[in-house]
């Protein structure tokens, strides 16, 4: 009775040790693949916010073509350029070798937009009077979700 105790206790406990290191490695590999944006919101009042967003669930979203942006129009997974389209391919693939860089900086009074290239990473920064919100995405995420967008 002893022995099938002691069995039973090692076949649970390498279950177990298999299910944790499987979520480990899956989790691992998911944000290895895709990569992970963050969004930091901080209110003058005191609240912070920071959100960790898998770019897989990006990745997803753009896949399905079920993005509504707030002009309403529904991309269904293309995005149409026209005659810029070449060009606008050209500099996705070009935004890894670029070094830091800011693209875009406006301030009007006590608004202000940033968007920079800040290492392997997208940076877009937007502040006014009430709240800086900052996100933060890989930039081979950047490539392959705009990429699946102009396909």
């Amino acid at each position: 009775m002893r022995s099938q105790t002691r069995k039973t206790l090692i076949v649970i406990g390498a279950v177990a040790t298999t299910m944790v290191v499987g979520w480990v490695l899956l989790i691992g590999a998911v944000l290895a693949w895709g990569g992970l944006a963050t969004v930091s919101i901080v209110d003058r009042h005191g609240a912070d916010l920071t959100l960790p967003i898998p770019m897989a669930a990006v990745d997803i979203a753009v896949a399905s073509g079920d993005l509504i942006f707030d002009v309403g129009a529904h991309l269904n997974s293309e995005l149409k350029l026209g005659e810029w389209e070449p060009l606008a391919r050209q500099i996705l693939m070009s935004l890894d070798e670029c070094p830091d860089a800011v693209f875009v900086e406006v301030s009007d009074g006590g608004d202000h937009v940033r968007v920079a290239k800040q290492g392997r990473s997208l940076l877009i920064e937007v502040s006014d009077t009430t709240v800086d919100v900052r996100v933060s995405v890989p930039m081979r995420s950047v490539r392959r979700a705009v990429g699946r967008l102009l396909s």
